[in-house]
């Protein structure tokens, strides 16, 4: 079920120009605007209908029923919601879904949990995925317009992931650019490394605080390769602490990463919008330790 009132923005723009722009398939744009299930102001309209401010939209999604994953005893911590996506933060140790959908806690079925304590009988739509050890933002769509679209936009500029993670040594550059294409290890299962024949992979970073052995940076992805900040600053010579998979001589009980902010194009709001999580505690007290007290 979907229900949206026509800004300003949209208005005069015929209703099938509308529903293009959240990318639907084919397939899927065929069978939502046969299925008379689309009603604006209460009454099935053309597809040429030209939209006006305050006309209200009234989608019911047929597949909508039923969710789809084992629901948690626990909901997660919710760092956004509205009627389009919803952004929660994963704990550490904690993996975003079971393929299997097998009885286990995992961040889908706290987000299951969530819907069900709300009344919101949605299927669950992640729309990326971060390591087990990573904490931080997940984004999921709550429906098939904001799947479709978030989807085909993922790797865009129109999508600015930001994570915070503490670095082992003096980082020889204060911002740059890592410009390396990553593959799969050949040697090791489950590891990446720079590769010529790799996939394209592209790191921005920023140091935000230069401590005596360790850093604290800021990174955001233009692409979205698996494990692409660990492999990119292990490259460099500064491997995340906690990361022994990846060179880290820290002995802590996870990689110190964290997705910290989203910054997302909303086509409903027709603005963009910052999404962001704290640090967590065991990265707060990694720097308090140490003197830090601003983060």
């Amino acid at each position: 079920m979907f229900e949206y009132t026509v800004k300003t923005e949209y208005y005069d723009l015929v209703l099938q120009d509308f529903l293009e722009l959240f990318r639907l398939s084919k397939k899927k744009f065929n069978q939502l605007t046969t299925s008379g299930k689309i009603l604006v102001n209460g009454a099935i309209v053309a597809l040429s209908y030209n939209l006006k401010t305050q006309d209200l939209i009234h989608i019911d999604f047929l597949e909508e029923e039923g969710i789809d994953y084992p629901i948690a005893l626990e909901s997660p911590k919710v760092c956004y919601e509205d009627d389009f996506i919803l952004a929660v933060s994963k704990p550490e140790n904690m993996i975003c879904y079971d393929v299997e959908k097998r009885n286990i806690q995992t961040l889908a079925s706290l987000v299951a949990n969530h819907y069900n304590k709300t009344s919101q009988n949605l299927k669950i739509r992640h729309l990326h995925r971060i390591d087990r050890d990573t904490t931080g933002l997940v984004l999921y769509a709550k429906n098939i317009l904001s799947h479709s679209y978030y989807s085909t936009l993922w790797d865009t500029e129109t999508i600015e992931r930001k994570y915070l993670a503490i670095v082992e040594g003096k980082m020889e550059k204060s911002s740059g650019t890592i410009n390396l294409p990553i593959g799969s290890d050949r040697h090791n299962n489950n590891r990446y490394v720079v590769s010529h024949s790799g996939k394209p992979a592209i790191t921005k970073f920023k140091v935000l605080i230069q401590m005596k052995d360790s850093a604290l940076i800021e990174c955001s992805l233009e692409t979205g390769r698996t494990h692409q900040i660990r492999v990119h600053l292990s490259h460099m010579g500064h491997p995340l602490i906690g990361d022994t998979v990846y060179g880290s001589k820290s002995k802590t009980y996870r990689t110190l990463l964290h997705s910290h902010s989203i910054y997302v194009y909303h086509p409903l709001k027709c603005e963009y919008i910052t999404i962001t999580d704290n640090l967590p505690k065991d990265m707060q007290n990694y720097l308090l330790e140490r003197g830090i007290y601003e983060y």
